[in-house]
């Protein structure tokens, strides 16, 4: 199987998809580039599926990560800032299954407040970066909501459970 297919997001920028037998390739003007995430604050799109009601009636998790998703298309940094609170816990995770019964845990215990300060100072990174998106979804969907209901006010409440 052969697709290719082009976008022009300005004047100035062509981003190239191709598939050929199984194989992906993704160019940004010219120039292969190794992830789509590459590609986040460049091409900016917003799609909806049935599985989006769970934003609704889902767990917050699914809030959480639509909520990064597209705050990562907003400001590429809250990739890298959410990248490395997640690698942090990954680690402190491994720390803490390698413990075995018997082990000395002064020896261990250290190392996770390490990773516990490292989590607290990335996790609030995150939430900050969370709480700017949501800041600005707020704003625009209340302005259509206005719109949309003849003058009614809408207004969103992010409550976090930290």
């Amino acid at each position: 199987m052969w697709f290719t297919t082009s976008f022009n997001t300005d004047s100035e920028n062509l981003i190239e998809f191709t598939i050929c037998n199984n194989k992906k390739e993704i160019k940004y003007n010219g120039l292969s580039i190794k992830s789509a995430l590459e590609l986040y604050g460049v091409l900016k799109y917003v799609v909806f599926i049935p599985e989006h009601l769970n934003l609704i009636k889902g767990v917050p998790e699914c809030r959480r990560e639509y909520l990064d998703s597209v705050a990562m298309m907003q400001t590429p940094v809250h990739l890298k800032k959410l990248s490395r609170y997640n690698k942090a816990l990954k680690n402190k995770n491994n720390l803490l299954f390698g413990i075995n019964f018997g082990d000395d845990l002064s020896l261990i215990r250290p190392q996770i407040e390490s990773w516990n300060s490292v989590l607290a100072a990335e996790g609030l990174n995150v939430t900050y970066g969370r709480l700017k998106y949501f800041s600005l979804l707020e704003t625009i969907a209340s302005q259509l909501y206005n719109e949309l209901s003849g003058g009614e006010e809408l207004k969103l409440k992010y409550y976090s459970s930290i």
